[in-house]
């Protein structure tokens, strides 16, 4: 069967650690597609072994360390769709974009991703006791959220104009599509790193909770779309086996929540932390 040609955009700021095997996975698709990696204030390699590890991306630099930025840069590098925009710490299974991109063209959806599915290797017990439940609510599972990449059509690409600087850039895209325009592709996946222990669980949901307020605050009239489902409770409470995990994430909402408007009241939101557990090696 003749394969359409996709693009993808990886925006890549120190990602030296992870950034080969995140190329590695994408060399799986049945067409070579064209890959742009957008390297941005880079103060390791990232450049050069993404080179090492693709000779055929196109790999960009900037001084700027800006993910929406590079974004930008390597948006308009871009010639295909459906287009991805993918994290640089992910792995996707064989093929898996190229079948995203084939439902799209048959749906007509311009949105879509592929089911994340989560590394918990070397976890601690409440990360994973906490995505026990997150993973589980149904606003997570019919949204796709957290998944570290997703794809947009010609039409879809259509409905803004360039990323705008927000922490929550993937959230603002989201925010733009009703509900029944998303297409979560289930029979292939996206392999998302969980941070390893609770420090960076808290670091990169305090910097989830910052991007919400940030897009509440700039962009009110994707309020609705951009907050999270409700009846996450109800839910849990429904699934005596989720009881003990829920303590663990209840407690993590609550204190990133306080620790994110106390950074917004501080700080504004120039904020930008990340879960480097996953960037080093294992403490064992």
């Amino acid at each position: 069967m003749h394969q359409e040609p996709i693009s993808i955009v990886v925006p890549a700021h120190n990602e030296s650690a992870v950034i080969r095997d995140t190329l590695a996975s994408l060399g799986s698709e049945p067409v070579i597609p064209e890959l742009i990696i957008a390297c941005n204030g880079c103060a390791d390699d990232t450049a050069t072994v993404a080179r090492a590890a693709d000779p055929h991306a196109i790999v960009l630099e900037s001084s700027v360390p800006s993910k929406t930025a590079a974004l930008n840069i390597g948006d308009a590098t871009a010639s295909h769709f459906p287009r991805f925009y993918i994290d640089a710490d992910i792995r996707v299974s064989p093929g898996a974009l190229t079948l995203v991109a084939r439902r799209m063209r048959e749906t007509g959806k311009p949105i879509a991703s592929p089911r994340p599915v989560m590394d918990f290797e070397g976890c601690s017990r409440a990360v994973r006791a906490y995505y026990a439940v997150w993973l589980a609510l149904p606003y997570v599972r019919d949204g796709l959220m957290g998944t570290g990449v997703y794809a947009l059509s010609e039409q879809g690409r259509q409905r803004f104009a360039e990323f705008p600087q927000v922490i929550a850039d993937d959230g603002y895209v989201r925010a733009l599509f009703a509900p029944s325009e998303r297409l979560l592709v289930t029979d292939c996946h996206v392999l998302v790193r969980a941070p390893r222990n609770l420090a960076n669980l808290i670091k990169i949901k305090t910097r989830s909770r910052l991007g919400v307020y940030e897009l509440q605050m700039k962009y009110p009239e994707l309020a609705l779309q951009v907050a999270p489902g409700t009846g996450g409770l109800a839910f849990v409470a429904r699934r005596p086996s989720l009881w003990v995990a829920a303590l663990v994430y209840l407690s993590v909402n609550l204190y990133t929540r306080r620790r994110a408007k106390r950074m917004a009241r501080e700080r504004g939101f120039d904020v930008w932390e990340r879960d480097d557990s996953r960037r080093a090696p294992s403490d064992g």
